[in-house]
């Protein structure tokens, strides 16, 4: 049959969902989710189209690998449809029930399953390297098998670790990871990190195409695969780990557009777009590498392939600080304009910064590479900025221009949303946090209560406001009490009234109470009645009763974005957010961070720790002895934002230093040695990358309703029932995000050939649970506890460590060895720990270049001995 045919049967005899792909692609050409059932003549297929099958009402068993999924045993797999495709076969089934059937990637297994919000390229289709989609198996599908649809239903059966065990462990050659990965692969990794750890090498292993029994067989012979080891049956506990860890990574389906997909003009545009982008680098400096070349050059195909119309949705490019992501911007609109492809001639764009000077610093770039400012509209309400806002003489922006400057906040404020939806495509410079969530708690809120009925009397507040309060209150403890009942979580929706009014009402009341406890509870009745016309939803736990909201603030119409994010990779929080995808083929990023030292300090992060430890000496004393180690070097300190009636960090620091003897005023290069930024403004600066130190007073801590509220609002779902670790990883995500992009304000930024700048970096925090993150975007990096003569560490593992190295230190010069059991005699609490905990202590300190001694069978040995 001829293709047609092939997609006429298939859309009116089978009636399965169909819908267009360019020629010889993969990817639609646009947004396909709503697509509906359509009859054949209605679809529109072009001689030349490719054509793809909607597995919204079917399962499709999707075989890369026949011989590894025959390996597995997983399962009977029933003669029904089959297609034949470039690597191996779609079975195509029918579903068992009306059940919601999810896609699984299950590629170290040698298969994927294609169902709800999916789709596979139909037979008679062209692959992109020139084989036929082809049926091999004309025969009527039949119902999936019950090992399929429970896996794709996601039940508890979990086929592949349950069937299947592995009967000869493979040698596993690692050269095929990268240095951090196997880093983590040859060390013990403390409790308290060791699941994020698994499931980070674990996707680390996927992406380098690692099947199943060489993942089993690396943890079960290294140091990563101690949890495994202490389990009954470590190779099914490893393969149930594996199945967890793959159904946590979502499957990316956007690719970057080979040059040949694009059309001349755009081929041309994404070439002399990365010619230009290499240039201007080297002007600025840079030392620029193939690697880096090769990345460069695919972001550009990814933004001629939005432009084009190429591609669709939302992706993330996370190349790291300094490697060129704004400068990419400039390189692009410079050679769109050079070549007369903005406007009606071509495409538009937008541009989302994080902050007013981050904008007016791109305008100023574009400006410089010679970009006409009549092609440009830029939107602030900065009045003191360098360079105003355009402004009509209507007194309203002006938003017709080719390339649109906004910021976030102009973007969250929903203040320009028509004029994006318009663009070709927008690119988001940092995070895109796509909600906003609030909370407030429920004690607080009985509380307001309590305080607005006996002052409504003194202050002459309308009864319809007070019923309106009481009425609300009274529905949200409704939904609490059934929630108890059934341990279900349900939307809760409050009454309806003039919101405006209460409003105006509790902020009069507020505003004449004189007692301050009492005003600030009230303020619980303005959050609560600020937000009546949203959904919400009750979260309980510990005892907590939070009462959460949350708004879409960066619509779902605005998509074709670029989100140039550094930390996309570990912003838990942003990763939450299915509708960003990172480009399945987007080239391996090849910075190493080999001159960077992230120091832990032992110490609480919090605010009031912080500020409590500042009222004393030890911390102060500690940041005193950081400064010294580096007399020479300029260094960025991030502090807490100073509150009214509440210490000053900063300058509690400054008057500690000016009194021991260290001029903060002190110039090096014609620059300040010391330079300050408060938590929370880690990103969009560039006027740093003189300081080779970065030392953070602190890591911002939000209570645990900030956390979780934002969790819910970015999963959109309010029957989310989230447990402390779910919670957990988002706050660590967010932590970690602050400590990489505010370090990278430093010298680090500057790259050459895939080297970032040495610095050293040294951030206050109680456990090692932010290294897994921070390894994942500092590869190679020495990560290290700092060993501080003035502060004590506060675990006893740490006590222990800096007892062993005190005690090595203080060795006689012609002592070059030292037993175990020696070692035990010179530090007592070491021989009283179990096996496990010493053996994660000693290799702890053996892997802190900074302690020279290594490890040589049972003893210790000094570095450069024989």
């Amino acid at each position: 049959m001829q293709k047609q045919e092939v997609w006429k049967h298939l859309a009116d005899d089978m009636e399965l969902t169909m819908m267009k792909l360019p020629p010889r692609s993969k990817k639609p050409a646009g947004k396909w989710g709503h697509l509906q059932y359509r009859p054949y003549a209605d679809i529109g297929f072009q001689p030349d189209d490719n054509a793809a099958v909607i597995t919204s009402d079917i399962i499709v068993l999707d075989v890369d690998d026949i011989e590894l999924f025959e390996q597995a045993a997983i399962g009977e797999v029933p003669e029904t449809l089959t297609v034949k495709t470039s690597k191996g076969f779609h079975y195509y089934y029918g579903r068992p029930d009306g059940d919601s059937y999810r896609l699984r990637s299950r590629k170290p297994f040698g298969f994927d399953i294609r169902a709800d919000v999916g789709y596979v390229v139909a037979p008679g289709s062209v692959h992109p390297d020139g084989s036929l989609y082809e049926i091999v198996k004309n025969v009527p599908m039949v119902t999936a098998p019950d090992w399929l649809a429970d896996l794709s239903r996601g039940g508890n059966n979990t086929p592949c670790c349950k069937v299947y065990t592995i009967k000869e462990l493979p040698d596993v050659d690692l050269s095929r990871l990268d240095l951090t990965t196997k880093r983590t692969i040859l060390t013990s990794v403390p409790e308290g990190g060791r699941s994020e750890a698994i499931h980070w090498v674990m996707h680390r292993m996927v992406d380098n195409r690692y099947n199943y029994a060489e993942i089993v067989s690396v943890f079960l012979s290294n140091p990563i695969g101690e949890k495994a080891l202490e389990k009954d049956n470590p190779e099914s506990w490893l393969l149930g780990e594996l199945e967890r860890a793959l159904d946590s990574k979502e499957e990316r389906t956007i690719r970057v557009p080979d040059a040949d997909e694009l059309s001349s003009q755009y081929k041309e545009l994404a070439d002399e777009g990365c010619t230009e982008l290499v240039h201007m680098l080297h002007d600025y400096g840079n030392q620029i590498s193939e690697g880096q070349k090769r990345v460069l050059a695919s972001l550009m195909l990814l933004y001629a392939g939005l432009a084009q119309g190429l591609l669709a949705g939302r992706i993330a490019a996370p190349l790291p600080t300094g490697f060129g992501k704004t400068t990419s911007i400039v390189a692009l609109l410079k050679t769109a304009e050079k070549k007369k492809m903005l406007g009606n001639n071509g495409f538009t764009v937008a541009v989302a910064a994080a902050r007013v000077q981050q904008t007016i610093d791109i305008y100023e770039e574009l400006l410089k590479a010679g970009v006409a400012k009549e092609l440009i509209s830029m939107i602030h309400h900065d009045e003191n900025a360098t360079h105003p806002a355009t402004i009509g003489q209507d007194g309203a922006f002006i938003t017709d221009r080719p390339i649109l400057l906004a910021t976030h906040n102009k973007v969250i404020g929903q203040k320009i949303n028509e004029q994006l939806t318009e663009r070709t495509f927008i690119i988001w410079d940092e995070s895109l946090i796509s909600t906003n969530a609030k909370y407030f708690n429920m004690k607080d809120l009985n509380l307001g209560v309590a305080a607005f009925r006996d002052a409504s009397k003194q202050h002459g507040v309308r009864p319809e406001t007070v019923r309106f309060v009481e009425d609300c209150v009274a529905s949200i403890e409704k939904n609490i009490a059934e929630q108890k009942e059934t341990g279900e979580k349900s939307v809760l929706r409050l009454p309806i009234w003039e919101a405006d009014i209460a409003l105006e009402d509790i902020k009069r009341v507020i505003q004449k109470e004189r007692h301050l406890a009492y005003k600030t509870a009230m303020e619980t009745l303005v959050a609560m009645v600020e937000v009546t016309d949203h959904d919400m939803s009750v979260h309980i736990a510990n005892n907590t009763e939070l009462v959460i909201s949350y708004e879409v603030v960066v619509p779902d119409e605005l998509q074709n974005v670029v989100v140039l994010d550094a930390s996309a990779e570990i912003n838990e929080l942003m990763k939450l957010d299915e509708s960003i995808y990172k480009p399945e083929n987007f080239p391996e990023i090849p910075v190493t961070y080999l001159d960077t030292v992230v120091h832990r300090i032992d110490h609480k992060a919090g605010r009031a720790a912080t500020e409590k430890a500042l009222n004393g000496e030890k911390l102060k004393s500690a940041i005193l002895e950081i400064i010294r180690k580096h007399p020479s070097e300029s260094i960025l300190l991030f502090t807490y934002k100073h509150r009214n009636g509440e210490l000053n960090h900063r300058q509690a620091i400054e008057e500690y230093l000016t009194e021991n003897g260290i001029d903060i005023q002190e110039q090096l290069d014609g620059r300040n040695r010391f330079n300050w930024l408060t938590h929370g403004n880690e990103t969009a600066s560039n006027k740093y990358a003189h300081c080779t130190v970065a030392l953070f007073v602190g890591v911002l801590f939000q209570n645990d309703g900030a956390y979780i509220s934002k969790t819910i609002g970015q999963l959109r779902d309010h029957s989310s029932t989230l447990n402390a670790g779910e919670v957990t990883k988002v706050l660590r995500g967010l932590q970690a995000q602050a400590v990489h992009q505010g370090m990278n304000r430093c010298a680090s930024r500057r790259i050459k050939n895939d080297k970032a700048g040495a610095v050293n970096v040294y951030y206050t925090y109680p456990n090692e649970s932010l290294s897994g993150h921070l390894n994942h975007v500092l590869p190679d990096a020495d990560f290290r506890l700092y060993n501080s003569d003035v502060l004590q560490p506060r675990t006893m593992k740490g006590k222990v460590q800096k007892r062993i190295v005190d005690k090595l230190a203080t060795l006689p010069d012609n002592i070059s060895k030292i037993s175990s059991k020696a070692l035990s005699s010179l530090v007592p609490e070491l021989a009283t720990m179990s096996k496990s905990h010493r053996r994660r202590v000693m290799s702890e300190l053996i892997a802190d270049p900074s302690i020279p001694w290594m490890s040589s069978g049972r003893s210790l040995i000094k570095a450069g001995a024989q």
